[in-house]
């Protein structure tokens, strides 16, 4: 009889989720002076995501045992969809909390792999993206004024 049950990670796909979530971190600080620049040009919001999403597809190749919607290339090209929409939104709604930069690189930089924690097997993984974003969120509730920042930032690249 074959076993179907779940089984525990090894070392070497742990090595590759690290991996995946460092160079997902390198990625989005490369495209962050485009994705920054989208505020003031918002013609350049369709070549940035396509960027974003050809680097976040590399790197769901080069760490394709990480996690199990890299597998394949259908799920990785969803994965990577996944990653780049929500972690391009990351980067607005953390521009919106911290106008003046005072994030500085890692403003760009955390969306991403933040996403693909949330997106990861592993609970430890996943429950740590989900903590950071619930103290985004946290410090936007604190904060209303960015919040409506936020949906009109929105609602502005979508032409609304």
């Amino acid at each position: 009889m074959v076993d179907t049950a779940a089984k525990p990670p090894t070392d070497r796909t742990a090595w590759q989720l690290t991996a995946q979530l460092g160079w997902l971190g390198v990625a989005g600080f490369v495209t962050g002076i485009p994705s920054a620049a989208v505020l003031f040009a918002p013609i350049l919001l369709v070549p940035t995501l396509a960027l974003l999403f050809a680097l976040n597809y590399l790197v769901g190749t080069a760490t394709a045992k990480a996690t199990p919607l890299t597998a394949g290339p259908g799920r990785r090209a969803v994965w990577a969809g996944l990653v780049t929409v929500l972690g391009f939104a990351g980067v607005l709604y953390l521009l919106v909390l911290s106008p003046s930069g005072v994030l500085g690189g890692a403003l760009f930089a955390l969306p991403g792999p933040v996403v693909a924690a949330i997106l990861a097997d592993r609970w430890p993984v996943r429950a740590g993206g989900l903590a950071l974003t619930g103290v985004a969120i946290v410090v936007g509730i604190i904060n209303p004024d960015s919040m409506h920042m936020f949906g009109t930032l929105c609602l502005g690249l979508l032409g609304l």
